[in-house]
């Protein structure tokens, strides 16, 4: 077998470089020679493995390679235990590993911010945005103080991207509410079985244009929800605000178009 430090080096070039997949599958056989692997090795190709699979949206292959991780080694395993947590909606696992993680300064800003999102879940927004702006000082290149934002800021951004559709797509995009809400409920998060993220910054429900038949359910099941707290969060500034707010509501009209997750990302959306 290769040499495992030269293959995991290799995978972290891979990871580094975005081609997610190809890291994995030269990961994959290293797993079954761990108990072969050294101390640091192994903790390397468990990190790398959590990682890989968080970027793929595979969090409970990201939770067992993190859990195996936080087990022979230290605290920073454990706060990606709680991220993964986070991203599967168990935010009493996620809090429980937060608030007694101590406060290194490698990954206090980290703690701090994913504390904000956890007092939104509770709708503390006020501790939430105090938390946030925690993270920001002391890690202001990677962390951002969310823009504020309200309904009428949505609606604004809404109406100035109908103007832009010609007559019969204006009239097709205003048959299905546009909703407004903090973020997605705990009801959404199960519901969706996985397939809605906490930090979603939007979501259609309905059934598409392309799909739709004499035998479709009646319109109103149609919707568009927008989470602004999660697209806000996003914004450096007004304009980047209003940027993210445009792209969320065109990916969403999009999916009501029937234009699918692939489709609408080689448009750029």
């Amino acid at each position: 077998m290769t040499d495992p430090s030269d293959l995991l080096k290799e995978a972290h070039e891979l990871y580094d470089a975005a081609h997610i997949e190809e890291a994995l599958d030269l990961l994959r056989p290293l797993l079954s020679h761990q108990g072969r692997l050294s101390h640091d090795n192994r903790l390397s190709l468990l990190r790398l493995i959590g990682r890989c699979s968080l970027e793929l949206g595979d969090y409970e292959r990201a939770r067992q390679a993190f859990d195996s991780a936080a087990r022979i080694a230290a605290d920073l395993d454990r706060l990606d235990l709680a991220i993964t947590y986070f991203y599967m909606s168990r935010f009493d696992e996620a809090e429980m590993i937060l608030e007694t993680l101590p406060s290194y300064p490698e990954i206090e800003a980290e703690i701090f911010w994913y504390r904000g999102l956890l007092a939104e879940r509770r709708g503390d927004f006020e501790r939430a945005d105090s938390l946030f702006r925690r993270a920001v000082r002391l890690d202001p290149r990677r962390f951002i103080v969310p823009q504020k934002t309200d309904e009428s800021d949505v609606r604004d951004v809404y109406e100035a991207i109908l103007e832009e559709f010609p007559l019969d797509m204006r009239t097709v995009a205003l048959e299905v509410p546009v909703l407004v809400e903090d973020l997605p409920s705990d009801e959404v998060l199960e519901s969706a079985g996985g397939r809605v993220h906490p930090l979603a910054l939007g979501m259609y429900t309905g059934t598409p244009l392309n799909r739709k038949s004499a035998m479709t359910p009646a319109p109103d099941v149609d919707r568009i929800v927008l989470f602004r707290r999660n697209i806000a969060r996003l914004a450096h500034s007004r304009e980047d605000l209003c940027r993210e707010l445009r792209h969320t509501i065109l990916h969403e009209i999009g999916h009501h178009f029937g234009m699918s997750e692939e489709e609408l990302q080689e448009r750029g959306l």
